[in-house]
């Protein structure tokens, strides 16, 4: 498979997920998630914080190692991430 074949191929599964919304006065700052994912394919998903809050406060502190695990495996970190910082 050509590396044009493969990278639209693996931009058309990309989600690009951002966490809470634009500040009014900023848009015209911002990407046109249209256009984004018109000509790039990736899907653009916003969440807003105090959805992701209460959703975080539901985690048992027992699955928090889980998760850990799920999300160091799973997610593609860039270099100096290296995952979860647990604190009880």
């Amino acid at each position: 498979m050509s590396h044009v074949a493969f990278t639209i191929k693996r931009l058309k599964k990309t989600r690009i997920g951002l966490i809470a919304y634009t500040a009014l006065g900023m848009y015209t700052g911002t990407l046109d998630h249209i256009t984004l994912e018109k000509v790039f394919c990736p899907k653009l998903v916003q969440l807003d914080q105090f959805l992701l809050i209460n959703e975080i406060e539901k985690i048992k502190n027992d699955e928090i190692s889980d998760l850990n695990e799920f999300v160091t495996e799973s997610a593609k970190l860039i270099e100096n991430v290296s995952g979860f910082e647990i604190h009880n």
